[in-house]
């Protein structure tokens, strides 16, 4: 009789365990979809402007010169489309290309990037600028060590980060060490932290576009700036409910606030010190999720995507950017919204309307423009000349096989070109 009741009661204690279960879970997922709603009716952010306005705009790529036989192709690519972006702005306008990396290469001598940083001088035309960002896997375990003596010959004369004396972009409360300590070999982390740490060299612009080197410019980012105090991002495609939920709870779970943003691309477009103040929270995100919500498998890339596409350490920057966007539209400090419309257009759509951004879609190999054929030659046989632009795709292939015939000389000629024809 007493076994009876002893197991009568275990399955009363575990029925009531599992409602109270359910039950949080429900009141969890309701907030959740309080917070996390689509707004269909928010603007797209483009500020009308007076044409006679001076504006300073800047594009951010963070390039990693060790792997430059696989990304140059897309920097020869993304310089062309800028250059020919820069034919149809106002004519106080200018917009630079920086490109912070590991070394000042001799193909980006040849593209003309200089090593210097941006005055606010309207008669400057602009300029492919180049600032050695000193990656984190090639940082010396003192973390705290003055860079600049890790530098010889030439490079000693380089603009470089980090700078350790600068306390708004170099924290000295051990983030630094933890970063290098927990990310260091994360693939994705410097494209973050340049920002962060870069501030000083981009912080004089009225506006940045922090985007990925496989991409192109159309002719409509020529015109179109966000509304002040406001933030464009792209739209990505890694949200699930399994990772919304999951972000939400760990979120709350270190008192960061929430709101109805999900699916966003690593392209964002707005003022500097919104880019310094989102990859701040940013990397503190990442630091956390890092330590805490994955294994040590999955950050030493052991198991792969085996989860992808619900929990995968490939997507960390994104699931630490999610974290930190929400948190700062949440608590009032940005107004932000993502739009495919304008930013992250595949380069494989057939919309006859460009969006101001083009986007390689990362695992197209077969639909063109995939960036992969492209790079193994499967579209050497179109002339450029033929091709008559309609879409995004045509718009991609054409500027592409125009780079790629084009030398990296004839490409900084007609950037040449551009700022002769403004000054």
């Amino acid at each position: 009789m007493f076994n009876l009741l002893r197991k009568h009661f275990r399955l009363l204690f575990i029925s009531l365990l599992s409602l109270i279960i359910v039950f949080q879970f429900i009141i969890i997922y309701n907030s959740y979809k309080k917070s996390y709603k689509t707004d269909e009716s928010s603007s797209i952010l483009i500020k009308p402007y007076n044409r006679a306005d001076y504006i300073l705009r800047a594009i951010i790529i963070y390039y990693p010169q060790e792997n430059e036989q696989t990304f140059l192709p897309e920097l020869r690519w993304l310089y062309r489309s800028w250059c020919e972006m820069m034919k149809l702005e106002p004519k106080n306008w200018r917009t630079d290309l920086i490109i912070f990396t590991n070394e000042y290469s001799e193909s980006l001598k040849k593209l003309k990037c200089i090593n210097k940083i941006r005055k606010i001088d309207f008669d400057q035309p602009p300029q492919c600028r180049v600032i050695r960002y000193i990656s984190l896997n090639k940082r010396d375990e003192n973390i705290l060590v003055r860079f600049t003596n890790m530098l010889s010959g030439e490079i000693q004369q380089v603009i470089s980060i980090p700078n350790k004396n600068n306390t708004s972009t170099f924290k000295n409360d051990k983030r630094s060490e933890m970063l290098f300590k927990n990310l260091k070999t994360y693939v994705y982390i410097d494209g973050i932290n340049c920002l962060f740490e870069g501030y000083s060299t981009f912080k004089m612009y009225d506006y940045v576009l922090r985007t990925d080197i496989d991409v192109f410019l159309t002719k409509e980012f020529a015109n179109y700036i966000p509304i002040k105090s406001s933030m464009i991002v792209g739209e990505g495609m890694y949200g699930t409910t399994y990772n919304r939920l999951k972000l939400y709870r760990i979120a709350r779970s270190i008192d960061l606030m929430s709101t109805n943003i999900s699916d966003m691309s690593s392209t964002w477009y707005g003022s500097p010190t919104m880019i310094h103040l989102i990859s701040d929270l940013t990397l503190d995100c990442m630091l956390h999720l890092a330590i805490h919500e994955f294994a040590r498998a999955e950050r030493d890339n052991q198991v792969g995507r085996i989860l992808w596409p619900y929990w995968c350490f490939d997507l960390l920057s994104y699931y630490g950017q999610q974290m930190a966007l929400n948190h700062l539209v949440a608590t009032g400090k940005l107004n932000v919204t993502n739009n495919r419309q304008l930013l992250d257009q595949s380069t494989t759509s057939n919309n006859t309307n460009l969006a101001l951004h083009l986007h390689c879609d990362f695992n197209n190999n077969k639909t063109k423009f995939s960036k992969v054929a492209f790079k193994t030659g499967l579209y050497d046989t179109i002339d450029p000349e033929t091709l008559l632009v309609t879409n995004a795709q045509t718009y991609a292939m054409k500027i592409a096989l125009e780079s790629k015939l084009m030398t990296l000389d004839q490409l900084a000629n007609s950037l040449i070109t551009i700022g002769n024809n403004i000054e």
